[in-house]
């Protein structure tokens, strides 16, 4: 085995021991086992090439949960069980969840790819622009600034050039920008 295939393959191995050792236990307190490891490990690899990875989990995790559901109600159908365990959630038609808990997936999970820092760029070269649009934080710049220009990428959001100084104007109601002087 791989070591690509290996972190899948412990993670779902975890998942699978919690939910063996909860053959007996209530809907929600499973969902409650489970949801902080699946949160934990979809975070962890959300910076990486995953999408195929979290679909291929979700969809072990929802053949375990089915067998773990069915042992529990051997005497009745597999539409009963469906309905009794699987609900609708906005446009999401298998949810594994009761009114208060509902199982998370991996592939809710939002990937971020990670952004690699330019060769020549350094906190201390003194181009606060490219470390603010970076990281929406610098000491020297008030966090509404910061904000901003990481969501404008260190642009203005008038002309789209890159720009040093930095003040707050609103030329629309509702629509702060910050603009270069």
């Amino acid at each position: 085995m791989t070591a690509s295939l290996a972190l899948p393959q412990r993670h779902y191995d975890k998942l699978a021991q919690v939910i063996k050792s909860n053959k007996t236990a209530p809907q929600s307190a499973l969902i409650t086992r489970l949801n902080p490891i699946i949160r934990g490990w979809a975070n962890y690899y959300k910076s990486v090439v995953s999408k195929d990875t979290f679909s291929k989990l979700d969809n072990m995790v929802y053949l375990r949960i089915v067998r773990w559901a069915n042992r529990r109600h051997p005497n009745k159908f597999k539409h009963w069980v469906a309905s009794k365990y699987w609900k609708t959630v906005g446009r999401n038609n298998w949810v594994f969840g009761n009114n208060q808990f509902t199982l998370l997936d991996h592939t809710s999970t939002a990937i971020h790819r990670h952004i690699k820092v330019r060769g020549t760029k350094s906190p201390y070269d003194g181009d606060t622009n490219y470390w603010v649009s970076r990281m929406g934080k610098h000491p020297e710049v008030k966090q509404s600034v910061a904000k901003l220009l990481k969501r404008q990428q260190g642009k203005c959001a008038m002309c789209h050039l890159t720009f040093s100084g930095w003040r707050v104007h609103r030329n629309r109601p509702h629509y702060p920008q910050a603009i270069g002087w």
